[in-house]
Order: C-alpha cells, then structure tokens, then sequence
C-alpha cells in the first residue's frame, strides 16, 4: 500500500496517516479504515494511492467504501473527488477543499478522525496469510489552498497495520507442542502457541515441571508474538500432590499488537535436560492462563488449561524412541535409504523407525496430517505398509479416517517380538493426491505436510507398556531436482563431524544456498534450520524434521514463512537438534 502525501509549510506536529486493517477469515469481510491527523495550515486537498490490494478481493457486493466524518465534509465541499480500485492499486483523491475554513464552518469535525472506510470480500479459498502493505515514499501528495501547485517538504507520518487472512477461534487459548524430542543430558523445545478471537498485547501463564529433570534457560518469542517481550520468574510448586522439587516457572509478556487468528506461535520455552536413565519421564504442564488486550484490560473467554491433555500436558521419556523418518526435501533423495523418506511413482513411504532396550510385541500408534489446510493431499493407500524389515512376519492392521490414520501392528505368536535395537520397522505408504495445478514446479519450496504421532502406545514381550518418546516427521511434496552432494549417494564417505557451513553468496540477492552435514556416528537426527531477523524474531523455516548423516543444502530465496519478500539487512540462520547447535549470519542486500 502507497500513500503519497507532501506538504505547503511547515507545521510543528507532522501530519499522520494511519492505515487500520481487521482481520478477516477467508469467505468473510475485511475491513480497511484511513485516518488522517492534519496539522499543516491552508490544506486544499490530497491524494492518497494505495498499492497491494490482492487481486482476488472483490468489491462487487453493494457497497464496498464509505466517506467516513472528516470525508463525508470534505467530499461534499472538494471541487473533485475519486475513488479508485483498478489492477491492485486503491486511488482516494479530495482537490479543492479549504480544509481549515472547513473546520471553522463546521462543515467537517475537526482535522483528526475518520477519512474513508474500505470493505472487501475475501474468497473462500484464500489462504491464511499475513499481507504486509507497504508504502512508496515518493509520491505522498498534499494540496496547499488555493492550489496553485504542489510543494514537496516533509513527508507526513504514516502507519499501516497488517492484514491478517486467517480462520478465527471462537475463544482465547494457549497450548504447549514439542518442537523437539527430548534426549537425556540435551535439551529440549516447547512451544507455547496462541489460538486467539480478540486482539492481545499483554499476558503471563505458568508452567510446572520437574526440576530434578528440567531446567528452563530462556524463553524466544515465536512468529506470533506481536512484537511483545518476555520475561520469567521460578518458585517451587506449592500446590497439593505436588512431587519433591517440581518448580513452576511464570511466564509474562507485553508491549504485543497480536492480532486475532488461529493457532501460531507466542513464544518457546527451552529447557536443558538433566543426564537420566532410560524410561526416565518428565513432564511439562500449562496451569493457568491470563491474557489481556493491547490497552490492558482483561480478555473475556479465556480457556483454563485442562489436566492431562495433549495440549496443555507434555510428556517426555527418555531411551526408547518412535519416530517418523521423514525429512523436508524427501523428492531430492533419488535412492533407496533405510529410514528415510522416498517418493516412488507419485507415492510416498514413510519408515516408522523404534529404538527399544527391550523386546516389543505390539506396536500402535496415530499419524495426524497438519496444518488442515494439507489434510487430503496424502492418503493411505490400499496397500498401506511396505519394506517391512524388523518387523517381518508381524500382522498390520491400518485406518485411514481422512483426518489421521491408525495403525496397529503385533506379532502372530507370544514369543514373535521385535528384539531390543534400533532402525525401521516399515514404511507406511501414502498416495499423493495433487490435481496438476496443485503440483509445486522446479525450484518451487514445496507443500509442507506435518506428520504428527499421537496415541502411541509399544508393548514390550511380558505386555507392560513402555514409555516411548515421540518424534514427528515433515514431509515435502516437491519437484526439485536434487542438488550435487545432496543426500546419501551411492558410495559416498560420511562425514566425521557435525557442521554449518557460511551461506554462499554472501551478501546475496535475491537467493543463497546453506551447507550443512550430519556426521556417520550421529544416527538419525531430528532438526531444524531457521531464519532470524536481527531482533531474534522466526522468519522462515528451511529445513526441519528427520535425516540421516550426510551432506545436505538448504535454499532461501529470501521470502518469509507466508511467502512475503523481506527487507534488507542482516539476518541469521540456526541449526538446532538434540545433538549440534550452530548459528551463522548473513546479510541481504537489494
């Protein structure tokens, strides 16, 4: 959005405009509002253009903009009005008013207040998304009186809001998700996200875990975060029931603008983990929430956390290990390798990979499909497990429900288990299900797709159930071809050290490539790799999920994680996992 206002004299206070947008669901109504604070003596008029109005907004339903107080005068007074929408660019344009003769006569309020409201249509098939509007600084016009032509001095203050697309709860909830398994003597992530219908700009919830076990180091505000800052502080649990040593720590933020809409992150909590023994169990529970708007008063329908649920319960156990080996990017590997993900004839094979101290004799679990918007694109197919490997012989048993799928896999006889070890059990097998619109094209990101596991429960041969830690996978749907070294190729050495290589080119535009490797004695790792701005804030997400050791690359084209081209600057990139943490810095320049 460009608004494009200049300035006869001088005045004392600058002139402001303020570009105020809702948020809006998609198949819903967005509305845009412009206020204008005027200071500057003998004005005659303006001209307003506004740039970035998607083009599948549409305004054909009744009415779709109202002169608000200040533009209902001006209007009725200007010699010249016009409203204008025509291929994305909004034209709002007032000549030939006294504006200050305006206001003596009362023809309008004041020279502060409503200017013009906008309502659009927003299709049902939009995404959900952030639009930022942005404005062009060099055509800002306003009129003297009389017009006798422009005159360029200071450039007014302007302030636009973003527009929020997004399908908006009901209610006001936080929830906890791990964005990383724990592993005795690491650390661990969780995230704390915000699903919210009003607005937020301020808050605190409490967290109990056991500190024996847990030690929380510091608290990151997440994507969703508004621009508020975190603080925390660390007592001892006093509640009834409670265990020796359990702490809760209280967790408070403000100074946010968090505008309303559906599950995102606030913050993450992370915690280092103490060295246990294996079927150790540790707990991360939410206990009371208080969330108040960006004026400070406190927010109605505010969801308490509930005991013992997946969203504000975490559990994690320490040893043995389920996990989905799929990883972001699964279409640049060309070759089989055991525990990875592989797409085959428009079919993609997910190894569900157990590490057990003991012997195993049934096996079930839940895989849910996220975020909604992706359920559909993978289905179960009607021969649902292949590559069956450790668990040879074993009888399956699978459900797809079209939101997640079961699975249910068990020996044929008492003494048919799955000896203590490590590695793939099977692969699950789904259908890709993309019309050719939808198939992402060569040097496109990709469809991301979470695979989430709930619900898993591993039984070991004397039928006592065993605490299993759950590590979920991403999948990619992509066309890329792979690139040089990328993966496990045929006969290629493993490297001997975990590491992070500096992004070349450097300073880039518009793209750069990062170089990272996983070494031959870490195993599968679970990982992520992300994109900070300066002050710490997520800005896209390149890589995250399951891979083996190998040499790997990541591309950014320098877009966020809602598609949105960033500014200039310096940025740093962060690989992260249980096992090798390294950060790196980078600077984009245009």
């Amino acid at each position: 959005m460009v608004f494009n206002l200049t300035y006869l004299a001088a005045a004392n206070l600058p002139d402001t405009i303020a570009v105020k947008a809702g948020t809006a669901k998609p198949g819903g109504t967005l509305t845009l509002s412009i206020d204008v604070a005027l200071h500057t003596d003998s004005l005659g008029g303006m001209i307003i253009t506004l740039e970035g109005v998607p083009a599948t907004w549409d305004t054909t339903n009744g009415a779709w903009w109202a002169w608000q107080p200040i533009g209902t005068g001006l209007a009725n007074n200007a010699t010249a009005t016009l409203v204008k929408l025509d291929a994305g660019t909004l034209n709002v344009s007032i000549v030939g008013a006294n504006i200050d003769q305006l206001v003596k006569f009362q023809e309008i309020p004041s020279k502060s207040g409503g200017l013009i409201t906008f309502t659009f249509e927003i299709p049902a098939n939009a995404k959900e998304e952030t639009i930022t509007l942005t404005a062009v600084e060099a055509g800002n016009i306003m009129m003297p009186w009389p017009i006798t032509g422009p005159s360029y001095t200071d450039i007014p203050v302007l302030t636009i809001d973003p527009v929020v697309i997004a399908n908006i709860p009901d209610n006001n909830q936080l929830a906890l998700v791990t964005t990383q398994g724990a592993a005795s003597g690491k650390s661990v992530n969780v995230a704390v996200k915000l699903a919210n219908r009003d607005s937020v700009g301020s808050g605190s919830f409490t967290v109990d875990y056991p500190g024996g076990v847990l030690t929380l180091k510091g608290v990151t505000a997440g994507a969703k975060a508004g621009g508020a800052t975190f603080g925390y502080t660390i007592a001892d649990v006093t509640v009834a029931l409670a265990a020796a040593g359990d702490k809760r720590a209280t967790v408070t933020f403000s100074g946010g603008s968090i505008p309303t809409g559906g599950s995102g992150e606030l913050c993450s909590l992370n915690f280092d983990v103490a060295s246990v023994g294996a079927g150790s169990q540790a707990s991360v529970m939410l206990a009371s929430v208080v969330l108040n708007d960006p004026s400070g008063g406190a927010l109605a329908d505010v969801i308490q956390p509930s005991a013992g649920t997946d969203e504000t319960a975490l559990s994690f156990f320490f040893g043995d290990t389920l996990s989905l080996g799929v990883m972001q990017g699964a279409r640049t590997l060309g070759q089989d390798t055991p525990g990875i993900a592989k797409i085959m004839n428009g079919k993609l094979y997910v190894p569900v990979v157990l590490k057990n101290s003991s012997p195993v004799s049934n096996v079930a679990f839940y895989v849910q499909e996220s975020p909604a918007d992706k359920v559909g694109i993978l289905s179960l197919d009607s021969n649902p497990v292949a590559n069956i490997s450790r668990a040879a012989g074993w009888f399956f048993s699978a459900v797809d429900s079209g939101y997640f799928i079961q699975l249910i896999a068990y020996g044929g006889t008492p003494s048919d288990v799955i000896a203590a070890g490590s590695g793939a059990l099977f692969d699950l097998v789904y259908n890709i299900n993309l019309a050719p619109g939808e198939v992402p094209a060569a040097g496109d990101p990709g469809i991301d797709i979470d695979l989430l596991l709930k619900g898993v429960q591993v039984t070991d041969d004397l039928g006592n159930s065993l605490g299993i830690e759950k590590i979920n996978g991403v999948a990619t749907i992509d066309d890329r071809v792979p690139n040089a070294g990328e993966g496990i190729g045929q006969g290629a050495s493993l490297p001997k050290a975990f590491a992070l290589a500096q992004n070349h080119p450097n300073p880039f535009n518009p793209s750069t490539t990062i170089n990272y490797q996983i070494p031959d004695e870490a195993g599968n790792v679970a990982f992520t790799l992300n994109v900070y701005d300066i002050r710490g804030r997520l800005v896209k997400t390149l890589d995250r999920g399951m891979k083996s050791p190998g040499y790997y690359s990541s591309f950014w084209d320098g877009t966020d994680n809602n598609g949105g081209q960033v500014s200039s600057g310096v940025y740093f990139y962060r690989f992260t996992s249980s096992a090798f943490n390294a950060t790196r810095k980078m600077i984009l320049l245009k």
